[in-house]
């Protein structure tokens, strides 16, 4: 039998930015009511030299993950949650995780769950929001589900609309998966703002 020539789809060069540029202008028109879009940015080289400076033991501010605040408003959000972006990896899917072989060389989906969670303490951030893209697809969001948890005692009822989404469990992960449209919509950027204050408030009462 012939062996199958087929070949894994790669994020074509360039696209990531191009993505990555697109999302740094939604978020920021989301952060401030429509008002400007000029909040967040891509982070250099994507994070990278955060990660590359982490290494070493050295701090980068503002710089990891894939979104960087490029206005002084923009870094409650960041505070909050780093920011992860992931964009054209077509064979990758959240199900990797469930049914994917342990021996399997290239876990992908789980490499970008242990990033993410790196990032996001390298940062001092609590917690790490990730925004994926597939071509023809529908942008999602997975993240800790105790951050929407922590968003409803702000007001939010994302967790109580009825929408599509699910939570999975993976090791140390308690994680929740939904559309990016509706996270956008069914949480208002006051809410983020409302926990960063309710944040701050706890670590001063811890002082």
């Amino acid at each position: 039998m012939a062996k199958s020539t087929k070949k894994k789809r790669k994020p074509k060069a360039g696209k990531g930015s191009e993505y990555e540029r697109k999302m740094a202008k939604t978020l920021s028109l989301w952060w401030s009511n429509g008002h400007r879009d000029d909040i967040f940015w891509r982070s250099t080289t994507s994070g990278g030299r955060a990660t590359e400076r982490a290494k070493k033991g050295l701090k980068t501010s503002g710089q990891q993950g894939d979104i960087a605040a490029i206005h002084p408003s923009g870094r409650k959000l960041l505070d909050i949650c780093t920011i992860e972006l992931k964009c054209g990896y077509f064979d990758v899917t959240i199900q990797d995780l469930l049914d994917l072989p342990k021996h399997h060389k290239t876990r992908v989906m789980e490499g970008w769950l242990n990033q993410a969670e790196t990032e996001s303490r390298n940062a001092e951030a609590v917690y790490w929001i990730m925004i994926i893209h597939r071509t023809g697809r529908k942008d999602l969001v997975l993240c800790p589900t105790s951050l929407l948890l922590d968003l409803e005692h702000q007001g939010s009822c994302l967790l109580s609309v009825d929408h599509p989404h699910f939570g999975l469990s993976f090791f140390n992960f308690e994680l929740t998966c939904l559309q990016l449209e509706t996270f956008l919509e069914e949480v208002p950027a006051r809410y983020f703002k409302r926990l960063h204050r309710h944040l701050i408030q706890e670590k001063v009462e811890r002082a």
